[in-house]
């Protein structure tokens, strides 16, 4: 705590003081952590009904079931997927971009911003009939 006429050896030992108080926070805060720990695996099943629920969700998620090739067929069966994947790629191979989508700095510069209009586009009232329109066409 800074005070006037007050010397730099007495700030430079409380911030001393201040840090050595922080270490050993920290220390007790880990040591408890780790009893915390122990304690759980001792009553606990380590975490692996946790792990492998999380694997199961993840593996879900990932799997493709279906897939809607590009003469607009549907594809349900495994062996179908992988070969419509295959396909898909081997005509994007040797095949050339005319042009790469390129991230304009000046707008990462300024950050997420929207301008007036955009803006206003947000906050406009949504009529009854669009609602319909919209969901009777498809759109989301």
């Amino acid at each position: 705590m800074r005070q006037a006429g007050q010397s730099t050896d007495i700030l430079q030992l409380e911030k001393e003081v201040k840090e050595n108080l922080e270490k050993w926070l920290n220390i007790k805060e880990s040591i408890l952590k780790q009893k915390s720990r122990v304690q759980w695996l001792k009553l606990g099943d380590g975490n692996t009904t946790y792990f492998h629920a999380s694997l199961k969700n993840r593996i879900a998620r990932n799997k493709i079931l279906s897939l809607t090739t590009t003469d607009g067929r549907m594809v349900n069966n495994n062996n179908d997927i992988e070969e419509e994947v295959i396909e898909f790629y081997k005509q994007l191979l040797g095949s050339c971009a005319t042009q790469l989508p390129a991230i304009n700095p000046m707008v990462m510069r300024d950050g997420p911003a929207l301008d007036r209009n955009q803006q206003a586009q947000l906050i406009k009232h949504v009529t009854r009939q669009e609602v319909r329109s919209n969901s009777s066409t498809g759109h989301k």
